[in-house]
């Protein structure tokens, strides 16, 4: 290659778009690789290449991102099941389900200190690099 070229990645194969998805969602390469019908050596040799490890970490995220919504999705019902639950005239249940809840309630607000914690040094941080480039 000469100095001033670019070197412009190939684009990925059909079979390896095609395989994409059965990776983000198996367990394990084996499975993928059983539930596409290619060798496991294909899969590794093909997560030696940055493009295709790109797109599979792209779609690992859109996965995960559409799981997270459709579990918030499910938080409303969750909430109504346990308040189904705590109105039951059984009172372990209605133990039960008050604990479920509280314990619920103050992993939301642990959660809730450290993103507002993690916002704020990354305020700090910003703040720092701007003031160290001036």
């Amino acid at each position: 290659m000469r100095q001033n070229e670019i070197e412009i990645p190939a684009p990925l194969t059909q079979n390896q778009l095609a395989a994409i998805p059965f990776l983000a969602s198996s367990h394990t390469v084996s499975e993928a690789a059983k539930r596409i019908d290619i060798t496991r050596a294909t899969i590794y040799r093909w997560m030696e290449d940055d493009e295709f490890r790109a797109e599979l970490q792209h779609q690992r995220n859109e996965a995960a991102n559409l799981a997270r919504a459709e579990l918030k999705g499910l938080m409303l019902k969750s909430i109504c099941v346990f308040a189904d639950a705590m109105e039951d005239p059984n009172p372990q249940i209605r133990l039960k389900a008050a604990r479920d809840s509280a314990y619920i309630a103050i992993k939301i607000d642990e959660n809730e200190t450290l993103r507002n914690r993690i916002d704020r040094l990354d305020d700090a941080i910003q703040l720092w690099k701007e003031k160290d480039f001036d």
